[in-house]
């Protein structure tokens, strides 16, 4: 397949794994994928650009690992970067005029991408929560959109934060950065 198209997505999740006893299924299926993937690397007439990413590095087969020439850490957002993705979430929602995207970036230190995404949209539905607290689904019906479409204010973004906590710790950082020292490439 890799030698007919060269622009190929392959999702190799299970198979990369460490082997072990209880894995053999998968063994023999990665020992399938690795030696077709040498066979077509050593065709010359094509290029075949594999790009993986994981959670786990520290589970990845080693023989898988040592295929790829480049092993790269993308880290957790920096500040400017973290103000970057709030505004870049937040926009066409309603945002109150006294809003600091920079206050908030900074208590999104340690967020991902992902969690950021999470944050905002559970910021963003607060207006609405507060709105339908406590009501019936009848007397939910009679709101008003314009009651509930309200600008997302810095209360708005406390409550979610709240709500939605960092889904990487600084346990987890260190070992993708161990890893990073001991197997990475740039």
């Amino acid at each position: 397949m890799l030698k007919e198209n060269s622009k190929s997505l392959i999702e190799y999740t299970m198979l990369s794994y460490k082997r072990n006893v209880a894995c053999q299924v998968i063994s023999i299926g990665s020992q399938e994928l690795l030696t077709k993937w040498s066979l077509s690397c050593s065709n010359e007439d094509k290029v075949i650009t594999v790009i993986a990413a994981t959670n786990h590095p520290g589970d990845i087969d080693e023989a898988f690992r040592r295929r790829f020439e480049k092993r790269v850490l993308i880290p957790l957002p920096n500040d400017d970067t973290r103000s970057a993705l709030l505004k870049l979430c937040l926009e066409g929602v309603t945002v109150d005029s006294k809003l600091d995207t920079n206050v908030i970036a900074d208590k999104l230190d340690g967020y991902t991408g992902s969690d950021i995404t999470n944050v905002c949209r559970d910021a963003a539905m607060m207006s609405m929560r507060r709105k339908i607290s406590g009501r019936s689904p009848s007397e939910i019906k009679k709101i008003k959109k314009e009651d509930v479409d309200l600008p997302v204010t810095m209360k708005d973004f406390e409550d979610a934060l709240a709500r939605c906590k960092k889904s990487v710790s600084l346990n987890d950082v260190s070992r993708y950065e161990a890893w990073m020292d001991e197997f990475g490439s740039c």
